[in-house]
């Protein structure tokens, strides 16, 4: 999940969070989660990832997405993860989330830039975060994002077959709308000379 989220929640007086869980039978059960139990990065306050440890019983429906499907830097150079390559977002469209149970939605797009320099952003200031062109809505922030990287591909001009087809590239932050230039914002955060 994403961590403003949580802070979000967490400045309104909030103590808990009810994460609805899809059944096997086709329903869905509410799960209480104490706002306290929440866990964020612990050197970078940055990183918008809140996680919290879940044991779910057989009764639920869901998928997990094993660590070894992390698209770490090794992974990334490996497969030439970059530019253009295609990515899936996987969420919850929160004006049509499902009456009696959720149904997620597919978002697709692709990197539109890689993780050279960080991104500014409203809540967080500076982040780093890959920016991705996407058939993106609001509301579907801490969804998952997931590079494609085909059956084949050429790596240093080399036609290769990954190791694996998807990767897990990060979740989801916002949409970028800052509506000031760069230049503009980095005056605000980052003192001229005379004011240091």
């Amino acid at each position: 999940m994403a961590k403003h989220l949580i802070d979000g929640l967490e400045e309104r007086g909030i103590e808990r969070v009810f994460l609805r869980t899809n059944t096997k039978d086709g329903s869905a059960k509410l799960i209480a989660i104490k706002i306290d139990s929440w866990r964020f990065h612990p050197t970078d306050s940055t990183v918008d990832v809140a996680a919290v440890r879940l044991v779910l019983s057989n009764e639920f429906d869901f998928m997990q997405v094993p660590i070894t499907m992390a698209a770490t830097p090794d992974i990334v150079l490996e497969n030439a993860i970059g530019i253009g390559d295609e990515v899936f977002i996987a969420g919850l469209f929160h004006k049509h989330s499902g009456t009696l149970r959720n149904i997620p939605i597919i978002r697709v797009g692709s990197i539109a830039a890689i993780r050279e320099e960080r991104i500014p952003t409203k809540r967080f200031g500076l982040i780093d975060a890959y920016l991705i062109e996407a058939r993106s809505i609001g509301g579907i922030s801490g969804s998952p994002v997931f590079a494609y990287c085909g059956h084949e591909r050429i790596v240093n001009r080399q036609l290769i077959t990954p190791r694996g087809t998807f990767w897990l590239l990060g979740l989801i932050h916002g949409h970028f709308d800052i509506k000031q230039s760069l230049v503009d914002y980095l005056t605000k955060i980052v003192p001229s000379k005379n004011e240091r």
